[in-house]
């Protein structure tokens, strides 16, 4: 594989993983694998392509959109050949959304030591306590609403009950506080990273870049070669002083095929969760 081939098989695969969300199932199609998790948050919920027959997928996109009743996005990745289907996406009511780099570095000869800029701990989660740890600061670095949070939590604890899980998180920790964390998620021949993190009122002090170095120092010790991932407008510039570059981009369109549902889903959630809370079978990340 090349390198675009790398970073996309690696963030396909990832999406994929989500399909183990308790309620959740995968699909795959000769031209589309649809991961359906059931849960209304973007991107959970994809359709992606890796060498599309773009005839065959007109013909029977009204046919994929009927798995989904909640969001979903379809994401097309840094690969030839697919650019021309964003056309025939937004003609069936999908909405472009952002674009984001492609971007991979070669692990062999690369002087991550030289990069480091702050002194935090970083820990591995490797259990229970440690994972709300990570999941508290991830979800105040990303904004996620609590019913994302609690999925992550199924999904992610269910690792603990593996000897050769192929996903990795971390914490960073200053004077005892998680601030920051990250996941190393490894494929044949890509060692991804996902969900760099940082409390906003520790930003800007090169926490960020600390946790992607640990899991570049972690994946080059497991002997992958090549780290990819997808960045955004304002990380870009952060992982090619890391020694990134970039390989084309991934664009998604978004659709949401029934608002009404999606609102009714999220009021029955949270009106079951404060439920739970009271007869103390939530867990509660405040």
């Amino acid at each position: 594989m090349n390198a675009a081939e790398l970073i996309a098989e690696n963030f396909y695969l990832f999406r994929e993983y989500y399909s183990g969300i308790p309620g959740g199932h995968i699909h795959r199609d000769k031209e589309v694998t649809m991961i359906n998790t059931g849960i209304p948050y973007p991107g959970w919920n994809a359709i992606v392509s890796k060498k599309p027959a773009l005839h065959s997928i007109e013909m029977k996109i009204t046919e994929y959109i009927s798995h989904f009743q909640l969001p979903c996005c379809w994401w097309i990745g840094p690969e030839p050949g697919q650019r021309d289907l964003g056309k025939i996406l937004e003609n069936n009511g999908f909405i472009a959304g952002d674009t984001t780099a492609a971007m991979a570095l070669e692990l062999e000869g690369s002087d991550l030591e030289s990069l480091l800029v702050s002194e935090i701990k970083i820990l591995p989660v490797s259990n229970i306590l440690e994972l709300e740890q990570y999941l508290w600061v991830l979800r105040r670095s990303f904004n996620m609403p609590l019913y994302a949070i609690e999925a992550l939590y199924s999904l992610f604890s269910q690792n603990f009950l593996h000897e050769n899980v192929k996903i990795y998180h971390y914490i960073g920790l200053s004077r005892g506080k998680a601030v920051g964390c990250a996941t190393l998620f490894l494929t044949p021949g890509a060692a991804g990273i996902y969900y760099v993190g940082v409390l906003p009122g520790m930003r800007g002090g090169g926490i960020g870049k600390m946790m992607t170095i640990h899991c570049l120092k972690m994946a080059r010790e497991m002997n992958y070669r090549i780290s990819v991932l997808r960045a955004s407008n304002l990380g870009e510039g952060v992982y090619r002083q890391l020694g990134y570059k970039r390989y084309g981009h991934f664009h998604h369109y978004c659709l949401n095929p029934d608002r009404l549902k999606n609102y009714i889903w999220k009021m029955n959630y949270y009106f079951r969760y404060l439920k739970d809370k009271f007869t103390g079978d939530a867990i509660w990340f405040s």
